[in-house]
């Protein structure tokens, strides 16, 4: 081993890599009307780590009725995540800042409503509609995957004549007129690995001890 390797292995013998849980929340870029067709709404996700652990969605809607919209959750990848399809009954609704997620205790959105004044009304946390859908769909992707970092909430409504609105935070929210609502985004956590580097004093001590050593063994070897 030659004193260049020596000291290249002191370097990275003393410097030491640490794993750590990131969490962010990430809005809708902005929320809008839901038409007839297909709707686009997209979130951009910054600054997490290499591999997702967990994905939830919250979501903020108003609707004539759902009985024939589709909501699916794209990451930037491509995994696609189906979060529900034509929810009964064809009645005004509200999702009043809604989480999907996979925690097990919380139901299947399916079915489960409020019914107010006339007007269907979902809140809380809810798992996917269809038990083959899951938000742990996207566990372990890396969110930085060349640079890709926008997820797509595609929204299509194949009735016409019935709209909705998509609402981003800070909203008027229709639920709450003396308040704003928390708004469609992102909760996203992530492992990222943080590489931490010793004082200058420290690792000139490094590199010179295990030079010492290198070149002992090599007057060992030859002498």
């Amino acid at each position: 081993m030659n004193r260049f390797n020596v000291a290249t292995c002191a370097m990275v013998a003393v410097m030491a890599c640490t794993s750590s849980v990131l969490a962010g929340t990430y809005a809708v870029q902005s929320g809008g009307s839901i038409l007839d067709g297909d709707n686009f709404f997209f979130l951009d996700v910054n600054g997490e780590g290499t591999s997702l652990l967990s994905v939830e969605l919250q979501l903020s809607l108003t609707h004539d009725a759902l009985t024939d919209v589709n909501v699916v959750l794209i990451s930037p990848v491509g995994t696609a995540v189906t979060l529900f399809t034509t929810l009964p009954p064809p009645d005004p609704v509200y999702f009043e800042d809604v989480i999907f997620s996979d925690v097990p205790a919380a139901p299947r959105i399916a079915g489960s409503t409020t019914l107010e004044g006339g007007i269907l009304r979902y809140r809380g946390e809810f798992r996917p509609e269809d038990i083959g859908q899951s938000m742990s769909a996207f566990v372990g992707e890396n969110p930085n995957t060349d640079g890709a970092n926008r997820w797509t909430l595609r929204i299509f409504d194949s009735q016409s004549g019935l709209f909705g609105n998509l609402l981003s935070p800070g909203s008027g929210a229709p639920w709450n007129p003396q308040g704003l609502t928390a708004g469609t985004q992102l909760i996203i956590t992530s492992n990222g690995v943080q590489t931490v580097v010793p004082e200058p004093v420290t690792l000139g001590l490094a590199v010179m001890s295990l030079t010492g050593v290198g070149l002992a063994t090599l007057r060992r070897r030859h002498g």
